[in-house]
């Protein structure tokens, strides 16, 4: 099963760290739908971590041939506020495939 992303945004609800972020997707595949699981990940490379000290936050939707709103709702970011001005996210699907990247700036 091919998934396909045409839309992942991030909307920070502050300007510096720790920021609570909230990430929207629109998925959607090119089979039947089942659940899935997305992952949302920061950098290695970087010091941020989410709230839990991870690199990464998973979660389930069901996905199909039709578009479907997945939302990473206020996933909290913190570490090092030098490395907070623009750090790039990434998500991927169950396969490891990368389905999209976001940039997100906190000025």
């Amino acid at each position: 099963m091919a998934v396909f992303s045409n839309l992942f945004e991030p909307v920070p609800d502050g300007t510096s760290l720790p920021a609570t972020i909230t990430f929207t997707a629109e998925v959607m595949s090119d089979s039947k739908s089942k659940p899935q699981e997305l992952e949302i990940r920061l950098a290695d490379s970087n010091k941020l971590v989410f709230g839990d000290g991870s690199k990464s936050v998973k979660q389930i939707a069901t996905i199909g041939t039709s578009p479907v709103r997945v939302v990473f709702s206020k996933k909290k970011i913190t570490g090092d506020p030098g490395e907070a001005a623009f750090f790039r996210v990434t998500l991927f699907d169950s396969d490891e495939n990368q389905l999209d990247a976001c940039l997100v700036a906190l000025e």
